[in-house]
């Protein structure tokens, strides 16, 4: 609740809950000059390809197939990185389609991360990361398509992981779409 509160209100008019739990008065909030870090933890522990991690309360496992050295119990590293940037990018939509007035029912996402192997294996002139991630969002909402758009444009400044994404310089084409 705090969190969507957090996205959703102009800085300067969090609610006092909000501004008391990070320690400050929102007027103090939306003037204060330097950054107000979030912190976010996990431990875990690898053996051969295979990670296991706990965050908060959850686990979380990343492995690789059985042809790359895996037991292929979990998903890969990347795909994982690829669920992490749905799910934010979604957290993200759900806060604040509420602040432009409207909700979303559900996000049918389908992305590819696509990649050059050769950046994995050691080629310097190419990147170890996604050159492009694509695919379609189809949102189920009664907003128009023209809100979708704006709302897909404030997603992407604000959600986290997007904006990793983007200063890595990864090409993000995906779609969103009014279901």
């Amino acid at each position: 609740m705090f969190l969507s509160r957090f996205l959703l209100a102009p800085i300067s008019r969090l609610p006092s809950g909000a501004a008391a739990a990070l320690g400050r008065s929102a007027a103090t909030l939306a003037t204060h000059p330097n950054p107000m870090w979030k912190r976010t933890a996990i431990q875990g522990t690898g053996v051969g390809v295979k990670f296991t991690a706990t965050a908060d309360k959850h686990t979380v496992v990343t492995d690789e197939p059985v042809k790359l050295g895996g037991t292929d119990s979990a998903t890969t590293p990347l795909h994982t990185l690829l669920v992490a940037l749905c799910g934010c990018e979604q957290a993200t939509a759900a806060f604040i389609s509420k602040k432009l007035g409207f909700t979303i029912d559900s996000i049918d996402m389908q992305i590819e991360g696509e990649l050059d192997v050769r950046g994995i294996i050691g080629v310097e002139s190419v990147p170890a990361r996604f050159q492009t991630v694509r695919g379609t969002a189809l949102v189920k909402t009664s907003a128009s398509q023209e809100q979708i758009d704006g709302l897909k444009k404030e997603v992407m400044l604000k959600c986290p992981i997007a904006n990793l994404f983007t200063a890595a310089g990864v090409k993000m084409e995906v779609e969103w779409r009014k279901a």
